[in-house]
């Protein structure tokens, strides 16, 4: 996926996780690690997607500057 893509999120910027979060479990075993970085100030919107995909969060982080940037989830077994 090229860098630029990611600038068509869709309007909210959450198309891209939508989509992972939708689809990551047919992926992953049971209690499968799902790792998401996400920009400054979706923290809260992300997290909605996978506790809504049926993960559960395992830790929130932030970046050298302070900013909340990734999250690490555990599917639910």
């Amino acid at each position: 996926m090229s860098p630029g893509l990611a600038l068509l999120a869709g309007d909210d910027g959450l198309g891209f996780y939508r989509r992972i979060t939708t689809h990551a479990s047919q992926y992953l075993g049971s209690e499968g690690i799902l790792a998401l970085e996400h920009g400054a100030g979706q923290q809260n919107d992300v997290l909605h997607l996978t506790e809504k995909a049926g993960f559960r969060t395992l830790e929130k982080g932030k970046d050298l500057a302070s900013r909340d940037r990734y999250l690490i989830t555990q599917k639910r077994g």
